[in-house]
């Protein structure tokens, strides 16, 4: 089961790879591309519902943000970078950190600000979509939405383009990317899993297990940046994981849990299938150790062609450009 779990995680992070444009087919993918964030406007300066076209560079961007990178900002957009990694809140955090639920989503104050350095933050909700890859690859099927904030080593990553919600055979998976460098095709993302087996049981005997509204563990996790280098040749470098003191709930029947806690909105989820809603808040511990990347199954650097892994090549480093 863990492998398939591995293997899972890999085929969603190519699919990521197989949407980035670089800039050998920027060319060829224009013109079904047009309309679309970060792409070339349609010829009467107009992009789809919910993006504005910005005249100065004709790509299509969300509204009211056409003006953001004008004032000198270096960093992409969503990523910022930090000295001593402790920029790590959310743009909305107030307060004092307190438990007390928001009157207007339901989650609580609390997961408005990381208890960790190296971290996930996550609050959304969307509706259970069946992940298919082999009959169906397309990762825009999720109606999901909510807010990514991941900080490695004193750079924080948000304003995510994709979140997604999906369910695969027993696991629910959340994922979120976002685009780094649209000339060199460099995409961050993340990938987030549960067993739904778990959920049922905390859904089913939360009070005798000691939950008051909060699990004390966290969803699996592995952050990476990737690139389609060519046609022939996609890879990853796995930045993070979740961190694993060791310890685990009760709750969870397995041992690759991350650190960490989530507020869990499930007491809809009869089975936790496709069409049913699902919603959440995490807050995720990582790791950026090699040796704890490694020995949850992750090499630094996977790569991989058309038909699956491959070798990575001796100057991968440099391929990548990361």
């Amino acid at each position: 089961m863990k492998k398939g779990l591995f293997l899972l995680i890999a085929v969603f992070f190519i699919a990521f790879g197989c949407t980035v444009e670089t800039s050998e087919n920027n060319e060829k993918d224009n013109n079904s591309e047009q309309g679309t964030l970060y792409h070339e406007c349609y010829p009467n300066e107009t992009c789809n519902k919910g993006l504005v076209c910005e005249q100065e560079t004709n790509v299509c961007v969300r509204e009211g943000t056409s003006d953001d990178n004008k004032d000198g900002d270096t960093a992409p957009d969503g990523e910022e970078n930090g000295t001593d990694g402790t920029d790590t809140a959310s743009e909305n955090e107030e307060g004092d950190n307190s438990d007390t639920a928001s009157e207007s989503d339901g989650f609580k104050e609390s997961y408005n600000k990381s208890k960790y350095e190296n971290h996930i933050l996550f609050k959304g909700e969307g509706t259970l979509t069946n992940l298919d890859f082999e009959n169906d690859p397309d990762l825009n099927k999720s109606d999901a939405t909510g807010n990514f904030e991941i900080a490695i080593d004193g750079t924080t990553y948000k304003d995510f383009d994709k979140i997604m919600i999906y369910t695969y055979d027993t696991i629910i998976l959340i994922g979120g990317s976002k685009i780094l460098d649209k000339e060199k095709g460099i995409y961050f993302a993340t990938s987030l899993y549960l067993m739904t087996s778990d959920l049922e049981t905390i859904r089913d005997f939360a009070d005798d297990l000691g939950f008051n509204g909060e699990i004390d563990f966290a969803p699996s996790a592995v952050v990476n940046k990737s690139r389609a280098i060519d046609e022939d040749l996609s890879c990853n470098k796995n930045l993070a994981v979740g961190m694993r003191s060791g310890n685990k709930s009760e709750a969870a029947s397995a041992n690759w849990y991350s650190d960490g806690r989530m507020q869990l909105f499930i007491d809809k989820n009869s089975t936790f299938a496709a069409g049913e809603t699902f919603k959440i808040a995490l807050d995720v511990s990582l790791s950026t150790d090699i040796t704890d990347i490694n020995n949850q199954g992750f090499a630094e650097y996977a790569c991989y062609n058309g038909e699956g892994e491959i070798d990575c090549p001796e100057d991968i480093a440099t391929l990548a450009g990361f």
